[in-house]
């Protein structure tokens, strides 16, 4: 047995990336190892970046060009009130260390005597999402050769190579000192060796490696998961809301007859502010995949979206957003043989690809064989 530490970007209110933190550790302990989520926090927002925002939007406001809050950003105890039915999830499902709040507490951790970190999964290798980059490279861990170093399932998020050269210098010389590597993408594999100068395996994203059962079991357990049948509804899991996905929602809708719901706060912290922080609160994360069990029909621009229409082989949609990084939808759905699935334009959405059976079958026997693929990658590089 060993004891290993995750390193993933910090846990809030992201559903994909809370089960993807899950899962990773479910699976390590399954292995029979101690496994402990490093609890980073999130970034807190400079003083300079908080004056130069309320003074935009006040002369916005004054000049009547602008209508929502002041400020923009939650406080500790309204961001608590946000998150508090994901982070019960995390309390009761995610084993965690010691709270980290800034770059000088990782040494916090050496007190654990880690056997192994690993890094991932997600997009923990994408700079504008880990302002703290080479952490993710563990550039905090001490130099010893009894610390295994792995990264698993980790993501770049684009095809696109983001890093500086500074950060590409060092995290080159970083990946050296680990045992295994591993991404989420196919294109992760080509970055990794053209910019990193290493060999990466292609490893499927944590969530893919539990079975549908599991998350229905992690339903059943919930004492507050919502009582309303969603069945014979469509589930709209969208991130970025748009006109046009919203009409593409509404086609989809009549074209089966259907009605659409969403598992998403009732409104956004950043338009409504402080005077109505409860209406910002995210649903648990059990009615999150509930909505997955009960739908007949999915749209989502989701990644991860994406991954649980195809655990629960539910019919789906998924619409591509270059800014968030298309390669992730396009390596994930070629896997499977289900590129067509990926719409970028809204308006044009023919109802023959709407109407077309996906053959779970064949997925599910390609999901099998990368689980498996997935999982002795983990065995493998822990025991060498």
């Amino acid at each position: 047995m060993k004891k290993i530490a995750i390193l993933t970007q910090p846990l809030h209110t992201n559903y994909g990336g809370i089960l993807q933190a899950y899962a990773l550790q479910r699976i390590l302990k399954e292995l029979g190892h101690d496994v402990l989520t490093i609890d980073r926090v999130l970034p807190k927002l400079s003083y300079k970046v908080k004056v130069l925002s309320v003074l935009k939007r006040l002369i916005m406001k004054m000049l009547g060009r602008y209508k929502g809050p002041i400020r923009i950003w939650p406080t500790v105890t309204e961001y608590s009130t946000i998150a508090r039915k994901t982070q019960h999830f995390i309390d009761k499902y995610i084993s965690l260390t010691e709270r980290i709040e800034n770059n000088k507490e990782l040494v916090h951790l050496k007190k654990y005597n880690f056997d192994v970190y690993v890094v991932g999964s997600d997009q923990a290798w994408r700079p504008q999402y880990s302002p703290n980059i080479l952490n993710y490279f563990l550039d905090f861990v001490e130099n010893e050769k009894r610390i295994k170093r792995l990264s698993y399932a980790v993501s770049f998020g684009v095809d696109e190579w983001e890093f500086n050269s500074e950060q590409t210098k060092q995290a080159a010389e970083l990946i050296k000192l680990f045992d295994g590597v591993s991404v989420r993408e196919l294109s992760g594999v080509l970055l990794c060796e053209k910019y990193l100068n290493v060999k990466a395996e292609f490893v499927l994203d944590p969530t893919l490696l539990l079975n549908q059962k599991d998350y229905i079991e992690l339903v059943r357990e919930s004492s507050s998961v919502n009582d309303v049948d969603n069945g014979g509804k469509l589930f709209a899991y969208v991130l970025d809301r748009s006109v046009e996905k919203q009409n593409l929602i509404s086609k989809i809708a009549k074209q089966f007859n259907s009605t659409a719901f969403e598992v998403m706060p009732e409104n956004n912290f950043q338009e409504v502010g402080s005077r109505r922080v409860d209406d910002c609160v995210y649903p648990p994360i059990t009615d999150w995949i509930k909505g997955f069990m009960d739908a007949d029909y999915i749209v989502t621009d989701s990644f991860h979206g994406t991954v649980f229409s195809i655990i629960f082989n539910k019919p789906f949609i998924t619409i591509g957003n270059k800014g968030r990084g298309l390669s992730r939808f396009q390596s994930l759905l070629s896997l499977f043989n289900l590129e067509n699935r990926l719409v970028i334009d809204c308006n044009n959405v023919p109802v023959s690809l709407l109407e077309e059976q996906i053959d779970f079958n064949k997925v599910n026997e390609i999901l099998n064989i990368q689980k498996a693929k997935s999982i002795q990658y983990l065995i493998n590089a822990l025991n060498k």
